[in-house]
């Protein structure tokens, strides 16, 4: 689950609205998931600056990318 920060939501008629990831995302997922495999078993550093920018190029998707990345890496005990 995404951090609170990282969480994207709306508040409607007093209601708190949370977005979710759909399949729309399939194409970010599988994006960020050939980096993490593209950099296994180099520099956390190297795989830190290419996410970095991958988030920068998702075009408004910034939380979803670092929220992804949270949960990616939290499986990954990283």
């Amino acid at each position: 689950m995404f951090s609170t920060p990282l969480l994207r939501h709306d508040f409607r008629g007093g209601k708190f609205e949370p977005f979710y990831i759909d399949e729309r995302y399939a194409p970010l997922v599988r994006s960020l998931a050939i980096h993490y495999e593209a950099f296994a078993g180099k520099p956390y550093g190297e795989l830190n600056q290419a996410l970095a920018e991958a988030a920068d190029a998702a075009c408004g998707e910034r939380k979803v990318v670092l929220g992804l990345r949270e949960v990616i890496e939290e499986s990954m005990d990283l």
